[in-house]
């Protein structure tokens, strides 16, 4: 198993979109317009007044897009974020700080195509 080490500077620091201060939940369907929780195939977006914390497994989505701050929560043993592909574009992909280290297993999966015609996800090898 490899480990990958992205220094960042504190959260406090970064000039970064969202609510620092109002966090909501992955899991609280009130984070989401549509009042509930994403699900398979479903395109995803963190828009930029939002500061979620993945606090579930996601299922295999569709498009992630991160315009706000998504971050892995530093409660859970093992975190899984499964998409078609994730983009971040004026936001924040966070899994803890150079000051607080996310000591915990975070699992990234990027499936080549998931949506409503699938039954199961198709990984892409890399």
């Amino acid at each position: 198993m490899s480990t990958l080490l992205i220094e960042v500077p504190s959260i406090a620091s970064l000039n970064l979109p969202g609510d620092r201060e109002n966090v909501m939940r992955w899991s609280d369907p009130d984070t989401w317009p549509n009042g509930y929780v994403p699900e398979f195939g479903e395109d995803v977006i963190i828009e930029s007044h939002m500061n979620v914390v993945l606090d579930i497994d996601t299922p295999a989505l569709g498009n992630l897009y991160i315009d706000g701050v998504l971050q892995f929560s530093k409660s859970r043993e093992n975190s899984l974020l499964e998409a078609s592909s994730i983009y971040v574009r004026n936001g924040a992909l966070i899994a803890g700080s150079k000051s607080a280290s996310h000591m915990n297993k975070i699992e990234i999966l990027l499936h080549s195509t998931v949506g409503p015609l699938m039954t199961e996800p198709s990984d892409i090898p890399i």
